[in-house]
């Protein structure tokens, strides 16, 4: 693990079970503490260890191909604490061609609640997914994601699923440098 920075933004860069750097952003003040659970980094940090924000980029492409099954974002996860309530947002780049299209969800601790949607578009409960429409293979587009996500007594993951819409040989693929920025709000 190696830390660069002094006063704020500081980054914390952690290799090994977790792919891609975890960056930390928006805090004052010490210690600075790190575990891993679940292949996914939990980062403490500022005075009484309150964690205000997050920031997570994807290292690499990661496609689906010939399935509508949602999968799990390999890089774009993030871990929160029980009675907490964040604000993730997420800047996705995507390619997909228009005969399978594209479909994203997110999965939440047991218990959450709160929505989520991508712009432009309704809001979707924590079971629901949002479809967007390819534009060809090799034509890069992009979306943003947010949801509000409060947590009971149980924490985890919020993690993002995507998958293609319709199952079909053309790759549907979430692209390298998306991104989640998440915001503790309690």
């Amino acid at each position: 693990m190696s830390v660069s920075g002094g006063a704020p933004p500081v980054e914390i860069h952690y290799e090994g079970a977790v792919q891609g750097p975890v960056r930390v952003l928006n805090f004052t003040g010490s210690p600075i503490a790190c575990a891993v659970l679940d292949g996914v980094a939990t980062i403490t940090v500022g005075s009484g260890g309150a964690l205000t924000s997050v920031f997570v980029q994807k290292s690499a492409n990661q496609s689906v191909v010939n399935s509508a099954v949602l999968v799990n974002d390999a890089d774009l996860v993030l871990a929160i604490g029980a009675n907490e309530a964040w604000c993730v947002r997420f800047w996705l780049l995507y390619d997909a061609h228009a005969t399978p299209d594209i479909k994203f969800g997110l999965t939440v601790p047991a218990g959450a609640v709160g929505r989520w949607s991508i712009t432009p578009g309704a809001e979707h409960a924590f079971t629901e997914t949002q479809m967007l429409a390819g534009a060809g293979l090799g034509v890069g587009q992009s979306a943003h994601l947010e949801a509000v996500v409060e947590t009971g007594a149980t924490a985890g993951l919020v993690r993002l699923q995507f998958a293609q819409n319709a199952a079909n040989t053309n790759a549907s693929t979430v692209r390298a440098y998306s991104h989640l920025l998440a915001t503790k709000v309690t």
